[in-house]
């Protein structure tokens, strides 16, 4: 076909026309093609168009919520995962753990030391978002001291090949300073010393 208007197509042939696909922004786009012809029973031709515009290199891009920064046993503890995407259409795994004092990590959903993910299959797309998701919400049990951390990372399906460099939260267990009293005795009389000791135990991290 020509490459400038109007195009004459002789009877019994056909035209290629191209066109082009130049989005501003991530996402679906919808538009319509209208074709004009001296033809009397179709003038106008419409043809819906669809197309999806994305950043080429983009990676998935998760985050982790924690409800605090430092916790202690008896503290309610919340841990939540979001995230979006901007890149082509692809499937992925995504995969939650935590880092603990003494050298565990576990996997989550079910805290194995055993690689599993968190969300598997998940249909990625230009402009997906992944709300808040709850990993745990639980009450701070008796837990060694020390700083931990959580780790997001999304996977291409059925593979640990990582898409991105994921995201790491930070947080601290620790616990509170215990103060012991005594004295030198439980009965006393006129005359008698009687003596307060204290005691201050740290069951947590370094304080001053």
């Amino acid at each position: 076909c020509s490459d400038t208007t109007p195009i004459t197509i002789p009877s019994g042939e056909t035209c290629q026309v191209s066109v082009k696909f130049s989005p501003q922004g991530i996402g679906r786009r919808d538009g319509w093609l209208t074709i004009t012809s001296n033809d009397t029973n179709t003038p106008n031709c419409n043809i819906n168009l669809t197309g999806t515009g994305f950043e080429q290199n983009a990676q998935p891009q998760p985050n982790i919520v924690l409800n605090g920064a430092s916790f202690e046993e008896g503290d309610r503890f919340l841990a939540q995962v979001e995230a979006e995407y901007s890149g082509p259409s692809t499937t992925a795994d995504l995969y939650v753990s935590v880092f603990l004092p003494g050298g565990w990590h576990l996997y989550c959903p079910s805290f194995s030391t055993m690689p599993e993910p968190f969300i598997s299959s998940i249909q990625l797309y230009p402009g997906y978002k992944l709300g808040r998701t709850t990993i745990i919400d639980v009450i701070i049990p008796k837990l060694d001291p020390g700083q931990c951390s959580f780790m997001a990372l999304f996977c291409h399906e059925g593979t640990l090949t990582p898409m991105g460099d994921g995201a790491t939260e930070s947080f601290t267990l620790d616990g509170p300073p215990r103060l012991n009293l005594s004295l030198n005795g439980s009965t006393f009389r006129e005359g008698d010393v009687m003596s307060l000791s204290t005691t201050i135990e740290n069951p947590g991290l370094a304080k001053s």
